[in-house]
């Protein structure tokens, strides 16, 4: 269960961050280029790669978690 607290917080932080350049509730990522490289220095990140690459981490651990809770079924 903290895992899954942990990568909520971390989902939601970039969100908050994507919603207070627009101005409005954002569901995807910039994907490319300028915008993405700002998201990312607004998150604390020195490149977008690096943002994108714990993206995708949070995203395949959420995944792991929920496929082994539901083999449990």
């Amino acid at each position: 269960a903290a895992l899954l607290v942990e990568a909520y917080q971390f989902l939601r932080s970039i969100e908050h961050r994507m919603r207070i350049v627009h101005d409005r509730s954002v569901a995807a990522l910039p994907e490319r280029g300028i915008e993405l490289d700002k998201l990312a220095r607004r998150a604390g990140y020195a490149v977008a790669s690096a943002l994108l690459e714990d993206i995708a981490q949070w995203r395949n651990a959420i995944r792991d978690a929920f496929e082994r809770l539901l083999s449990d079924v």
